[in-house]
């Protein structure tokens, strides 16, 4: 009798990426799993940086105007702002993704977390510096 052939393997299923929801995207501790290089709320907070350091400083240097002067003639600009950075990282974050490897070019994940530690000091530096000297940057 002839043998019945038996069917191949199966292959191994992929794992199912992990994802994660608003809490602990919020938590100051990355959570297990996650391919971010940092917690949600570092993340967040150097990109919010990097937006309000540029942008206020070119703002002084056009303007003569401080950063108290800025948010006061345009609140629901920079409220609106806030909320989309914040919400493109909770994206990006709660998904779990990762960029690839080989990204070419500067823009990498830990390029991005030293810029933002750098802003976030530039930031505070420019408010300190507002707060003792009373005027804007230049």
């Amino acid at each position: 009798t002839p043998a019945t052939p038996t069917p191949p393997p199966t292959p191994p299923r992929a794992p199912k990426p992990v994802t994660f929801g608003v809490q602990e995207a919020f938590a100051f501790s990355a959570p297990k799993g996650t391919v971010a290089l940092a917690s949600g709320p570092e993340l967040m907070n150097g990109r919010l940086a990097m937006m309000a350091f540029l942008s206020a400083a070119g703002a002084e240097i056009a303007t003569g105007k401080t950063v108290g002067e800025q948010v006061s003639m345009s609140p629901i600009g920079i409220t609106l702002l806030i909320a989309g950075v914040i919400a493109s990282t909770l994206v990006t974050y709660c998904a779990n993704t990762k960029t690839p490897a080989n990204t070419p070019g500067p823009l990498k994940a830990d390029v991005e977390l030293l810029n933002g530690r750098a802003a976030m000091v530039g930031f505070a530096a420019l408010l300190v510096f507002e707060a003792t000297s009373g005027h804007a940057l230049l």
